[in-house]
């Protein structure tokens, strides 16, 4: 019965030791670099080995590799446990998740309008609707705010400017 109960003290004691504290630590500088230099190398490395295919996977596979050496890390040097991450990962997801659903469905809606054909209407439609006719009296309306009330010209910041017929 006693060696039970020491048995069962000497595994809570472990227990209390390997448990991370309950306040965050702060991970020094130079272990934070660690990760972030792995992760360069990498990348670097996949623009080098893929200029053309960069993006096609391989560059993904850098950042899982990164993300397990801080993992790694984070274990290893820190002894926090799986669970913590995992529900870190869980938050952060969760958090995410709203941002990210209305970005696929902003997409979705802007792909069926260009299959659809709605777009491609608006955009035939709208060049219908303007005229050359438009074009003259913007442009007059343009250059009337660039002439002074003595009839010269002027730049964007009311200064004078040489006129065509050589009066300033």
């Amino acid at each position: 019965m006693e060696q039970k109960e020491n048995k069962q003290k000497t595994q809570a004691a472990e227990d209390q030791v390997s448990c991370p504290p309950q306040q965050p630590v702060e991970p020094h500088p130079f272990i934070s670099v660690i990760p972030l230099a792995v992760l360069i190398t990498l990348i670097v490395m996949v623009v080098k080995l893929f200029p053309d295919d960069a993006l096609a996977g391989a560059s993904q596979v850098a950042l899982m590799i990164a993300t397990a050496v801080c993992v790694a890390l984070g274990m290893g040097i820190y002894n926090m446990k799986w669970n913590i991450f995992e529900e870190m990962i869980k938050k952060t997801v969760g958090d995410a998740g709203v941002s990210i659903l209305i970005l696929l469905l902003i997409g979705m809606m802007s792909a069926t309008w260009m299959i659809s054909g709605v777009v491609p209407t608006l955009i035939y439609y709208g060049v219908q609707i303007m005229s050359p006719i438009f074009f003259p009296t913007l442009r007059l309306h343009h250059l009337q705010h660039h002439f002074c009330d003595d009839g010269n010209l002027m730049d964007h910041h009311c200064h004078h400017r040489y006129c065509p017929d050589g009066n300033r």
